[in-house]
């Protein structure tokens, strides 16, 4: 726990605008709220101007409504300010 503490520190000082970057995608994301066995990833380096969401489901009917929660998502301020912040 203390080294990977020293190590985010370590990559903030060196890499200030990357570290924001990371932050920035951490606190918009988490804002969006996806439906719990959803999660959105994307590139470490900001170099592609892609998402990848990933959906862990048991059955069709659990996706189904994995993604019309999904779609709520969707429509939300953070998921646009996402795009925008991928796309530089």
């Amino acid at each position: 726990m203390l080294y990977r503490q020293f190590k985010q520190l370590l990559d903030r000082q060196r890499n200030p605008e990357l570290s924001q970057l990371r932050e920035q995608f951490e606190r918009l994301s988490k804002g969006l709220k996806l439906p719990q066995g959803v999660q959105m990833e994307n590139d470490d380096f900001f170099e592609k101007e892609e998402l990848l969401l990933k959906i862990k489901a048991s059955s069709s009917k659990e996706l189904l409504s994995q993604l019309e929660r999904l779609r709520d998502c969707l429509d939300q301020s953070e998921m646009e300010a996402i795009f925008r912040m991928l796309q530089g």
